[in-house]
Order: C-alpha cells, then structure tokens, then sequence
C-alpha cells in the first residue's frame, strides 16, 4: 500500500479513537483491520481501509454526536446524506477526496462503522430469506444515486467508448423507484432492530458473507493491541472471533489474492474538490 495513503489512514483512526474516547463510545476493530493488529501488528500490506464494529446503542449514540465535528477536519456521513447509499456509516476526513467508481458520489477518505445488533434464529432465519430482496433494494437504492457529469459523457463519446451507455440508462430509469426502495429497506432493518435483547449479535449484510453471527461475551470490554504506533480496541476473544470469520486466520492467502478489495476512480489525500473540479482536473476544462 502507498505509504502516504497508510499514514492518512493511521492519522484518521487516531482521530475515530480519541473522538470515541472523548464520548465513551465503544468500538472494536473489525475484518481486516483487527486481523491486521493480530497477525500484522498494523494493517495487512495488501489492504487500504479501516473497519470498525459498535454495538448499537453506541453506533446510535456516534450518528446522534455527528454536529460536534462541525469545524473540524472530520465528519461522520451514513444514508440520511445526499448520494450516500451504504448501510452502515463511515468517520471521514474533510480535506481530502475519494470517487471509488466512475458515477459515485464523492466523499473523503473514510473509516466504515458497521453496527453490531442482536440476533435470534427465528427472525434471523426469516433475514436469511429474504436477503435477495434486501440485496435487489439496495441495488436499486444505490444505483439509483449513480450518474454521469457531462464531462464525462462527452469524454466517453469522443473516444467512441459507448459501454456506459446502458449503465448510465440503468441509473436513470432506477431513479424514480429511489423512495419504495428506501421504504423498502427500512422496513427490513425495523424487523433487525426489534429482536430483543440476546447472547448473539451479528451485522447484517447484503454480502452473505458478512453476516456471521457471534457469541456477545467474545466481544466484552475488548483488549488493547499494537496497530502500528496506535493501540486499538480487538474483541477480548478475537481468537474465536477470527476463526469464526476466517478460519485459519493465521495464514495470509496466496500471493495471487493479496491485492486490495477497493476501487479508486479519483483519490486526493490533501484537498476536498467539488465533482465539476474533479473533471476538470481529469478531463480538462475544454472537454
């Protein structure tokens, strides 16, 4: 990974710490990340993001503390700001700026918070279910928010590059189905938020994979690990927490798939730019 991009990671986790010090949040580090602080002691080389889970009552509390950051370098964003589409919230930094893929909305370089809610088997089993449909909605959802600046459009037709050309119908034709998306979804995760208190917790995903139920009591107070110069928050049994997710966690994946999960259509780690500076920068002024 760039050593630029590692050391802007590293002063944003320092920032998402201390802000959850200040207002006795918790946190621990989740995927990759606590994995990095287990078998790295920083993050894994071949990856380039942060992961965090909360418990919900603190992840609630982090959304409800968003105005705080007014005036500072950081912000917290989640699906009530325009253009953002994902399920959980990410902590960014206000002065720098990342597109992932071509259409995205902008934003800056980011955690991502993923919350820890209760599970039971009965309505578990029922999310399992239907989660082809959580996942249709929230396609459409996303999509929906994609589009093309006009730059871009006439960039693509210069070359003779018409490929975008019915993933830019796609997004227009999602866009009035946007609000019974978002009904739809919400509805979905008031089934998730209603199952009471238990000795499991999960967080729910669209990728299968993600939801992996575990034991509450694994997670407890959490322990401190070396994540390079930072300490961080690790479940206290991040043993059975890791085996669970990854299995043999301990041993890295073949040289062939270490390579980073993530997307970077445009990246600047020093300055926030507006899209229409955005295709400038790329495409010139004049396209």
């Amino acid at each position: 990974m760039d050593s630029q991009l590692n050391n802007s990671l590293l002063t944003l986790f320092k920032a998402f710490i201390a802000f959850c010090d200040e207002h006795h949040l918790i946190y621990y580090a989740a995927y990759g990340t606590a994995l990095g602080a287990v078998r790295h002691k920083g993050m894994i080389p071949w990856d380039d993001d942060i992961d965090v889970w909360m418990p919900r009552k603190d992840y609630d509390k982090l959304l409800s503390l968003r105005s705080s950051l007014n005036g500072t370098n950081y912000e917290i964003i989640d699906d009530k700001d325009k253009g953002y589409y994902l399920y959980f919230a990410k902590f960014c930094d206000r002065n720098s700026t990342i597109i992932e893929r071509e259409g995205e909305a902008l934003m800056g370089l980011y955690l991502d918070i993923f919350p820890l809610d209760n599970y039971d088997n009965h309505k578990g089993k029922f999310l399992k279910r239907i989660n082809w449909i959580y996942r249709i909605l929230w396609l459409v959802y996303g999509r929906s928010y994609r589009t093309y600046s006009s730059i871009e459009v006439r960039t693509h037709l210069k070359k003779c590059e018409v490929s975008f050309l019915p993933k830019l119908l796609f997004y227009n034709i999602l866009k009035p189905f946007r609000g019974i998306a978002k009904m739809g979804i919400k509805k979905i995760q008031g089934v998730l938020l209603s199952i009471p208190e238990t000795n499991k917790i999960w967080t729910y995903d669209v990728k299968s994979s993600l939801s992996v139920i575990f034991s509450k009591d694994w997670f407890g107070d959490g322990i401190k690990l070396a994540f390079e110069d930072l300490e961080i928050t690790v479940p206290s049994n991040y043993d059975k927490v890791l085996k669970t997710y990854y299995g043999d966690y301990m041993t890295p994946p073949p040289a062939t798939q270490r390579q980073s999960q993530h997307y970077r259509y445009f990246i600047d780690l020093e300055k926030r730019y507006s899209r229409k500076e955005i295709m400038e920068k790329m495409f010139g002024k004049r396209m």
